[in-house]
């Protein structure tokens, strides 16, 4: 099998993703400092905690629909008629499915601002329901996209989010919104992004959508249904440490935590700048090829992320004090032990992390939710275990170990079911 880090498609892919990963990590990290400096640290505490709450939400409003879609587009790549099929029947179910989602929220937003202590979540969480609707159908688009590997327009229009998010913000901010609404940049950005999708889909691509058989619909359902925990698992693991801090801490303790955690989590999304170019190509190895060219696959990926990720990442720890020292901003000097912590279990698992959704793509979705299982499970006890005990330290020591114990059973994981090793 060739060496697809090598070659041309791949570097060019890369590069596209890469600068949309940029901006989106500047776009994440430049929200906490706009609505600390327009409005305060407690509004950045509420921020994040509804922040985090959306993130949840969302994955369930995307039912794992379009895991089911960005997996057989893949396997289908060379079929235009099979593939407009498996696109059309994957928007319709996500709109349905998002907008039970969105009722169920939307009566039960109070439950969530009692839990954690503050009204101005539960009016943040009612900002936020239009972009939960919306969010599910933009996802099972850009899904076809990666299937397709369409890579420069996913990586466009994934940048094209954040940056209405941040553009938002800011006239939010220059139109003196209140803080209790910012959670509404959402919205307004998924809004935007589903726009721009249509226009890309129907007026450049010329995808013609139809009506879909009904076995398409039962695939899709129960793909989703299997690997949906499995994908909400996976997103929601990076809000654990927020959510559990929020419960054990006030609005201010999470506000300077939020400083560390979303420079860490800026970091964690570089492995999936490879994920997304690896997804397609994992499927098309292990249908159409041998376990053995996964395992090379997986293997050449592995060396690549942490050639890069490791001096990356020991530069950003250092660095972090010096960036608060520019911005005069006190308290990222306060989180940085914490950020060293969570950064320190990051890079020694970064390799395998562009591989966390191996399962679903080779059609083991069930497998695919026990691994995600296992690791948000670490993660949540090790959380309320060291939050109770340390405060937001505990927090940082419970995010760095969890990677680290996940690494192993991940290994064990794919050499049982795939009969690989990486």
């Amino acid at each position: 099998m060739d060496l697809p880090a090598l070659s041309t498609g791949f570097s060019s892919d890369f590069i596209w993703n890469t600068a949309s990963f940029f901006i989106m990590a500047v776009v994440g990290l430049s929200l906490n400092f706009i609505i600390a400096s327009a409005y305060d640290t407690t509004v950045v505490g509420v921020f994040n905690q509804v922040y985090a709450l959306y993130f949840l939400f969302s994955q369930f409003a995307a039912g794992g629909i379009h895991l089911s879609v960005l997996k057989n587009v893949s396997q289908f790549s060379g079929d235009d008629g099979t593939v407009a099929i498996i696109l059309s029947s994957g928007i319709t179910l996500s709109a349905i499915v998002a907008v039970a989602v969105c009722g169920l929220v939307f009566l039960t937003r109070g439950l969530f601002s009692a839990l954690l202590g503050s009204p101005d979540v539960g009016l943040g969480i009612l900002y936020s329901i239009p972009g939960l609707l919306l969010f599910s159908i933009n996802k099972t688009i850009l899904a076809y996209f990666n299937g397709m590997q369409h890579l420069r327009a996913y990586a466009v229009f994934q940048a094209v989010r954040f940056l209405a998010i941040l553009l938002t913000l800011v006239l939010f901010v220059l139109f003196q919104v209140e803080g209790s609404a910012t959670p509404a940049i959402f919205s307004v950005a998924e809004f935007v992004l589903f726009g721009l999708l249509l226009a890309y889909l129907f007026l450049v691509l010329h995808v013609e959508l139809g009506s879909a058989p009904y076995h398409w619909y039962k695939k899709h359902l129960v793909f989703g249904i299997k690997a949906v925990l499995g994908n909400i698992l996976l997103d929601v693991n990076t809000q654990v440490n927020v959510l559990v801090l929020g419960i054990f801490s006030s609005d201010l303790t999470v506000g300077i935590f939020s400083f560390a955690a979303r420079f860490a989590e800026g970091f964690s999304q570089f492995p999936v700048v490879v994920r997304t170019i690896i997804n397609p190509k994992i499927t098309k190895a292990w249908y159409e090829e041998s376990s053995n060219a996964l395992e090379k696959l997986m293997d050449q990926y592995k060396k690549l992320t942490y050639k890069i990720l490791i001096p990356f990442g020991i530069l950003m720890i250092g660095g972090y004090p010096a960036l608060g020292l520019l911005i005069h901003n006190g308290q990222i000097a306060e989180s940085w032990g914490a950020f060293a912590i969570m950064m320190s279990g990051l890079l020694f698992s970064a390799g395998y992390l562009p591989f966390v959704m191996v399962f679903n793509q080779t059609g083991y979705p069930g497998h695919q939710t026990i691994y995600l299982l296992y690791f948000f499970l670490t993660n949540l006890v090790l959380n309320v275990l060291l939050v109770w005990l340390a405060g937001m330290y505990g927090a940082a020591i419970a995010t760095g170990l969890t990677f680290v114990i996940q690494l192993f059973f991940f290994r064990k994981m794919v050499w049982f079911l795939l009969k690989v090793r990486v």
